[in-house]
């Protein structure tokens, strides 16, 4: 039986008096919302905890989200705000004024994606702060994520009658309609996709992690407690498994990671974590964050993989994503993209014209490389309505399959 900490956030908590210096995020970290801590702050995948901002003006933040420029944003539930976070510790504002911001995901335009516990709907938030609707009409909408198609995932942890029958629904982009996926899920507060495109939900009570067939709608436990403790939220790890926010008694505030057959690792449970909420992973594989109105302009790709520096990389492409394309065993792991033409065709070099960089270089000593998606070339139109899904791998002769790191999926949609 859970403490409620998700789900029903205390009020009235100062946290620290001043902000502290923001740290850097790179490619790979989690970023965590902390309610009693009043701010956010960067782990490692070491488990090293830093805080990059506390205090005033928030009041309880609930959830962050990060883009593809590396940018952490919080959505402060108490607040009714959503800010972000400047290299220089300065909180800007984005936007004000909506009722119970509990989770954000980043879209692929950029904008976020916001669930609101109180006012029962999903917003869609622009960078420069004009909110607007998708959907309304949930009760208690809670966990949410982009699927690379687009769509929307939202978890309801609560029915009307206030009793615990969670449930899982996929929002249409286009039209905000909704549609239930699965119920009886119990304290539905976070979903995420595994890389074959099967659904991952956290539930509060009792406390699991089940995976959902996304064709079958069949339901197997991932990991209960113990040894997991009040889930609050999950991220996947690019590589078939997932981290966790765990909140309060009886496992304490901690991160942890859950691998694709379920064994749980502690990443960090410091002393620095007081309520973990809402967790976001900084993506290894980004772009430009503008909505993609090519051709007309070649699009430059960012790698960050720290602690990688010198170490060769391949991008490849896919018109498609599910369920991927699964790898020999030992290795758990596996790309969501498709086999399909461009696939094949970016899997053996660069797609020249089209691509340069994609394959063939190595990261720099920093763990970091540029490639780019050179458009220019094509007639105006030739792209519209379409999407391109890209992943990134570095490569290791001595690691499993001979990959050594997965990057998130980069969905570009036109």
């Amino acid at each position: 039986m859970r403490s409620f900490l998700c789900t029903l956030p205390f009020l009235g908590l100062a946290g620290m008096a001043a902000p502290v210096p923001a740290q850097l995020v790179r490619g790979g970290d989690l970023v965590v919302a902390d309610f009693y801590a009043n701010g956010a702050f960067r782990v490692t995948r070491a488990g090293v905890v830093t805080p990059l901002y506390a205090g005033a003006p928030l009041l309880g933040p609930a959830d962050v989200a990060v883009d593809g420029d590396l940018d952490v944003f919080i959505a402060d539930f108490t607040g009714g705000a959503i800010y972000r976070i400047e290299s220089t510790s300065l909180l800007v504002p984005v936007a004000g004024g909506i009722s119970g911001p509990i989770r954000m995901a980043v879209d692929h335009n950029g904008d976020l994606i916001v669930t609101t516990l109180t006012s029962g709907q999903l917003l869609r938030v622009t960078q420069a702060g004009v909110a607007t609707p998708i959907a309304s009409g949930f009760f208690r909408p809670f966990g949410v994520t982009v699927e690379p198609g687009g769509d929307y995932l939202v978890t309801t942890d609560l029915n009307p009658s206030f009793q615990i029958d969670g449930r899982l629904w996929r929002v249409d982009r286009a039209t905000g309609n909704k549609m239930e996926i699965a119920g009886n899920l119990d304290l539905a507060e976070a979903v995420a996709l595994f890389h074959d495109g099967d659904y991952a939900v956290a539930s509060g009570n009792p406390d699991y992690v089940d995976r959902i067939d996304r064709v079958t709608g069949f339901r197997t436990r991932l990991v209960s407690s113990p040894p997991l403790g009040n889930p609050c939220d999950l991220v996947g790890d690019f590589a078939g498994g997932f981290y966790v926010s765990e909140s309060g008694l009886p496992a304490g505030n901690r991160i942890v990671h859950v691998d694709a057959a379920g064994a749980l690792t502690v990443v960090s449970a410091s002393p620095l974590l007081l309520n973990p909420e809402g967790l976001a992973r900084a993506p290894q594989l980004s772009g430009p964050t503008a909505p993609f109105t090519g051709p007309g302009a070649d699009f430059d790709l960012l790698l960050d993989f720290p602690g990688e520096g010198g170490r060769p990389y391949k991008i490849v492409a896919a018109l498609s994503v599910f369920p991927g394309i699964a790898l020999p065993a030992p290795d758990p792991r596996g790309s969501p993209l498709n086999p399909d033409v461009l696939f094949l065709r970016t899997r053996m070099g660069d797609f020249s014209p089209f691509t340069s960089g994609w394959t063939g270089g190595a990261l720099g000593p920093q763990g970091r490389a540029r490639a780019a998606l050179n458009l220019s070339s094509l007639a105006p139109g030739a792209l519209a309505g379409m999407a391109v899904h890209l992943h990134a791998f570095t490569l290791d002769a001595a690691a499993p399959s001979g990959l050594r790191s997965f990057s998130n999926v980069l969905s570009l949609h036109f």
